[in-house]
């Protein structure tokens, strides 16, 4: 990861667990050829399911961002998971990230503005004031964007 984030992301973990839960960074950067990898392997387990080429890409797509458009490949974004499997930390997470300068990426109720599946565990670093007015006013990184570009 990029290390500007290092100490956002430390103070938010140590927060994390002193709230009793047992964070753990399941991924962070990723060069290009390991998201294609992650692709593949997904396209892969669709495939073997029964779906086509082009439905198991589809399907697939919905879940792994393409190569070369990963925030993964930014070193600014990690996916955050409980190493006791414990749902709640993603609560906690999406109430507290702001403050540290993350914002909860893809979330269940913005799937059709970001054309990503929720994704509870996907944080994404824009600093402290960025963060905190995303949360504020519930948009997405896309919507806050389009929003700040047209003042």
């Amino acid at each position: 990861m990029d290390k500007r984030i290092a100490d956002s992301l430390n103070a938010m973990l140590e927060d994390c667990k002193r709230a009793g839960y047992h964070p753990f960074i399941r991924s962070s950067f990723r060069t290009r050829d390991e998201q294609q990898q992650i692709l593949n392997e997904r396209v892969a387990l669709y495939r073997e399911t029964g779906y086509s080429e082009d439905e198991a890409l589809a399907v697939a797509l919905q879940w792994v961002a393409p190569p070369g458009t990963s925030e993964h490949e930014l070193g600014l974004a990690v996916d955050i998971n409980d190493e006791e499997d414990d749902e709640g930390m993603y609560a906690w997470l999406a109430s507290n990230a702001h403050q540290y300068g993350f914002i909860l990426r893809y979330s269940l109720d913005k799937v059709d503005v970001t054309g990503i599946s929720n994704e509870p565990w996907h944080y994404h670093y824009v600093g402290k004031r960025t963060a905190g007015e995303i949360f504020q006013t519930g948009e997405t990184l896309e919507e806050y964007l389009a929003r700040t570009r047209m003042k």
